[in-house]
């Protein structure tokens, strides 16, 4: 009961009287009221849930994006540009923490649903659709790689390495035009926020000379002006739990500092 109430108190604090206006939750923050109501009463009480209030929504269950249950798991953003060495950061990071007794999985964005598919075929064969859409595409993909993979995994109290998350599509789309606070929102709906978001920060001009010393010719999205562009984005999208790493360093010295603060959030030494 008194895990219901503080719910329900939440819920209150958020949404005034239950009588606002609201663009995301509809017209009557009462009805949110009433579904807050409903699943305050499922919820299990204790450490493994936490409420996290969010305009956007409360995410983790309902279809609406209500409300958020939090499992005690750990997500973890790796960001940059192309070039940047996430894949590898990604790969010795989850090693890492496998190493020190932490049960680490890693997932790769875009995923391997048919929408994922058809963002790689746009890698390939050059843009052939519209910013609006390829967003779409990664919000579908990001969508099904949560409900399959990330949830079940930080449900499972896994610690979740992300190699790309949501950050990617606010950038590399926002430098196509589209406004970066609706495609957080968008996302937000339903992926949960990381507990940490490493950029990894890397000049476009380094990114190109490593692009090209390791294949042939870039894709779509790896031009030196875009890239500058993206660049610049992900550098705004910098606060408390979203900071940046010099993706510049060598690949023993990154790793170690990406560690270190993967370990000040997970514990663990």
């Amino acid at each position: 009961m008194t895990h219901y109430k503080s719910v329900l108190q939440e819920g209150y604090r958020i949404f005034g009287s239950g009588r606002t206006r609201d663009p995301v939750f509809g017209r009557r923050g009462l009805v949110t009221l009433s579904i807050l109501t409903t699943v305050g009463k499922q919820f299990p009480a204790g450490p493994r849930y936490r409420v996290l209030p969010s305009r956007a929504g409360w995410i983790y269950g309902v279809g609406s994006g209500v409300y958020h249950r939090r499992p005690m798991g750990t997500l973890v953003a790796l960001e940059g540009i192309d070039g940047s060495g996430k894949s590898t950061q990604a790969s010795l990071l989850s090693d890492q923490l496998r190493a020190r007794g932490f049960d680490a999985v890693v997932f790769r964005e875009p995923g391997d649903s048919a929408f994922g598919e058809k963002l790689r075929q746009q890698f390939r064969d050059g843009r052939t659709i519209s910013a609006k859409e390829e967003a779409r595409l990664f919000i579908e993909d990001r969508r099904i790689d949560v409900r399959e993979n990330i949830r079940p995994a930080l449900v499972a109290g896994k610690v979740v390495v992300m190699d790309r998350y949501y950050f990617s599509t606010m950038a590399y789309q926002g430098a196509l035009g589209l406004n970066t606070d609706q495609l957080r929102e968008a996302n937000e709906l339903f992926a949960p926020r990381p507990d940490l978001t490493l950029i990894l920060d890397l000049s476009a001009e380094t990114s190109a000379e490593r692009i090209h010393a390791s294949r042939e010719s870039p894709d779509s999205y790896e031009g030196t002006e875009y890239l500058r562009r993206v660049r610049e984005l992900f550098l705004e999208f910098c606060e408390s739990d979203v900071v940046t790493v010099d993706a510049a360093a060598e690949v023993s010295e990154l790793s170690a500092e990406i560690l270190r603060k993967v370990l000040a959030v997970v514990g663990g030494c």
